[in-house]
Formats: C-alpha cells, sequence, structure tokens
C-alpha cells in the first residue's frame, strides 16, 4: 500500500533535499499526487496512512508549543487537518 511506497521514498530523501524534486515515484516513475489520481487504493490507503499518523503526533506537536501568541496558523501538506 501507500505506507510501504512512502517508506521506500526516503531512497530518494538526498535527492529531494538537494534538487527540491520528489522523492517518491511508482516503479511505473509517476510522480506521487498522479500515482494517487489514477488509483483510488493506492489513495485510500494514503489517506489511512496519513490520519494514523496525525493521531499520535499531533498532540505531542501542539503540547510542545506555547500556542497563546499565534494569531495565524497555516498547516500544509497533509490534507487531514489535524493540528
Amino acid at each position: 500500500g501507500a505506507q510501504a511506497a512512502m517508506d521506500l521514498s526516503l531512497a530518494g530523501l538526498h535527492r529531494t533535499l538537494r534538487t527540491g524534486g520528489p522523492g517518491y515515484r511508482t516503479a511505473a516513475g509517476l510522480p506521487v499526487a498522479l500515482a494517487m489520481a489514477g488509483d483510488e487504493r493506492l489513495a485510500g490507503t494514503a489517506r489511512a496512512a496519513v490520519e494514523e499518523e496525525a493521531r499520535w503526533v499531533a498532540p505531542g506537536v501542539s503540547g510542545a508549543y506555547d500556542w497563546a501568541s499565534v494569531t495565524s496558523l497555516t498547516a500544509g501538506g497533509h490534507g487531514v487537518g489535524t493540528l
């Protein structure tokens, strides 16, 4: 599923950090957005993985910072809307 594919994308992390390009490519060479747009099963497993990760990461992130002075916040990337 998507979690395994995302784990494999770490192999491309060095290239991503160096070039700004995507680290994730499918076996067919597609970037993640195109791969998920064409495969609802892959997209669904990706959503489930992101939601699961947000459930265990968000409490630590939100609890580790004094948010009292924050007047606006932009959370980009995951689409789960959890913080």
